[in-house]
């Protein structure tokens, strides 16, 4: 697993240093039939992102241009996933298209046979727009599109490596530079917390299953990883259990109160209103930190890598993308509009919001470069991140309750439970769900 992480890695950078890759148009975008499913009604259930905020306003243009009329729910991560859940496994009609969460549910819901392919639909003139450009994508955002069978599974919206948001105009006063350890950032920790004046050193997710993610970027950092060489379930190692302990200790000594209910919305919200000196999470929810009619931040964040740990400097990667519901009514139309939705002006407009983006030509479009209310540091930590990239959750296909697992334990580390004890029950309960959900690992 670890190899072909890397073998994605250094695919994605050498996509984007040598170039754009060659169009595979040969007609232009004018002789594409955009009204082909005009009358068509189609409905979509996506996760709250900025992503989204970036491309969904501009949806009536895709109503104009193809006469297909899209409904569209956008709810929070954890009920987006169970609102979706309950309907692909009922094999609604009426749900055509749904945002994934690759990290998550990509195995999962392509094991249940709940995904269309779309590699037929992609080498598709008729449907897929000339100017749309599969090979546009980095080859490694193609390869995590891709099932082991070669299906392509959904179309990539986002890339979203973890990374540190700190405050810089709080360290320059301070005379504090920027941690590259995570002992050194747990002593510039001790210094800035000041809970008499509502401010906090730290702030990253503390609720059950949102949390997950965050201890398995530091088991990387602490030398471990979800499985021995063995195979077998590896999460309360020592690695493990310092993990715990430093994700724990942290929210608990230097967080702000009520963190074991916090998801991403919480954190930003707090860091935004100048309430934490350090956050961690996905560079893909800073552009709403260079946002005046949202943040009081702006031109105060600094953007870096995520601290090392004793086992090395990793940035856990997440990302997301389109699918076309196996059960939908209308699969055509809804894949025209995936194609939209990740088209290159949308993938640009994403960019241009702050978010990680996995389009060459993207990255390199010179509008991009000089529109992006992002600063220097942002783009330069986005690329950084990419060459200590991870995939930052086990390729399992019940993602969602090893979340649970882990969660519930973190946060009762958290509210000062035995960090040990607390992750040895975590590990049992993680092999009891293997030998549930893939006995195949045990025979």
């Amino acid at each position: 697993m670890k190899k072909e992480c890397k073998k994605r890695i250094v695919l994605f950078l050498v996509a984007l240093l040598v170039g754009a890759l060659g169009a595979m148009a040969a007609a232009s975008a004018e002789e594409f039939n955009w009204q082909r499913f005009a009358g068509t009604r189609i409905r979509l259930v996506a996760d709250k992102h900025p992503a989204a905020d970036a491309v969904y306003p501009h949806i009536p243009e895709f109503e104009k241009l193809t006469g297909i009329k899209v409904e569209y729910e956008i709810l929070p991560e954890i009920q987006a996933r169970q609102k979706k859940v309950v309907e692909l496994a009922s094999r609604s009609a009426t749900l055509d298209a749904f945002v994934i969460a690759w990290h998550v549910e990509k195995k999962g819901f392509y094991d249940a046979g709940w995904i269309t392919p779309l590699n037929n639909y992609l080498k598709d003139p008729t449907l897929t727009a000339p100017d749309y450009d599969w090979e546009d994508f980095t080859p490694a955002v193609r390869d995590i599109s891709t099932q082991p069978d070669d299906s392509v599974t959904f179309l990539m919206q986002q890339i979203d490596p973890w990374i540190l948001y700190y405050r810089k105009d709080i360290f320059r006063q301070r005379g504090i530079a920027i941690p590259q350890t995570l002992d050194e950032m747990e002593e510039i920790a001790r210094k800035l917390n000041d809970p008499a004046n509502d401010f906090y050193s730290v702030v990253y997710r503390g609720l059950k299953y949102a949390n997950t993610p965050v201890w398995c970027i530091l088991l990387f950092k602490y030398g471990g990883d979800f499985f021995d060489k063995e195979g077998e379930p590896a999460i309360n190692s020592p690695a493990g259990i310092k993990a715990a302990d430093w994700y724990a200790r942290m929210l608990r000594n230097y967080g702000a109160p009520g963190v074991v209910n916090f998801n991403w919305y919480e954190c930003s919200s707090t860091f935004m209103a100048e309430r934490a000196a350090m956050y961690f999470d996905g560079i893909g929810f800073a552009g709403q930190f260079e946002d005046p009619e949202k943040s009081k931040v702006v031109g105060k964040t600094g953007y870096t890598l995520f601290p090392a740990g004793p086992g090395g400097r990793y940035a856990g990667t997440f990302g997301g993308g389109y699918s076309v519901s196996r059960y939908s009514a209308n699969k055509e139309a809804a894949y025209l509009f995936i194609t939209w939705a990740t088209n290159k002006e949308n993938t640009l407009r994403v960019a241009l919001s702050g978010v990680g983006t996995g389009r060459v030509s993207v990255l390199q479009n010179p509008d991009y470069i000089r529109e992006s209310p992002m600063p220097s540091d942002w783009r330069e930590t986005f690329i950084e991140s990419l060459k200590i990239a991870r995939l930052g959750l086990p390729e399992i296909a019940a993602v969602g309750e090893f979340r649970d697992i882990v969660g519930i334990a973190l946060v009762n580390a958290i509210e000062g439970g035995d960090v040990k004890a607390l992750m040895d029950e975590a590990n049992k309960k993680f092999k009891q769900l293997l030998l549930r959900t893939e006995p195949e690992r045990y025979r």
